[in-house]
């Protein structure tokens, strides 16, 4: 009844469809789906399928970005625009620190 209650609150029968199988694929529950719709009618993100899209985006960087965190042992992350165009930085705090890394990537490409 929840999902339901939630669904009703969509005033375009196709939106409604389209996230009625968002729940029902993902078995998202009462609360996520009411966050979707907030984000639906805040228009924060207008289309399900980029909110989805953007949900395993960011799982891939966040294990990518461990991994990475891990090998070169500092901070990495991903600075990604809405095109997909992005950057990978990699925190250094002084020049010793950034030799290392620089001879970590060495070790990688040999």
């Amino acid at each position: 009844m929840g999902h339901a209650r939630t669904l009703v609150n969509i005033d375009d029968p196709k939106k409604q469809i389209n996230i009625y199988y968002k729940i029902v694929d993902g078995e998202l529950s009462v609360r996520q789906a009411e966050e979707l719709v907030r984000q639906l009618q805040t228009e924060k993100v207008k289309d399900p399928e980029k909110i989805e899209k953007k949900k395993r985006l960011n799982s891939d960087f966040l294990q990518l970005s461990d991994h990475l965190n891990k090998i070169f042992s500092t901070q990495v992350n991903f600075r990604i625009n809405e095109k997909g165009k992005g950057k990978i930085v990699i925190a250094f705090e002084s020049q010793e620190e950034m030799e290392r890394i620089l001879g970590v990537f060495d070790k990688l490409n040999s």
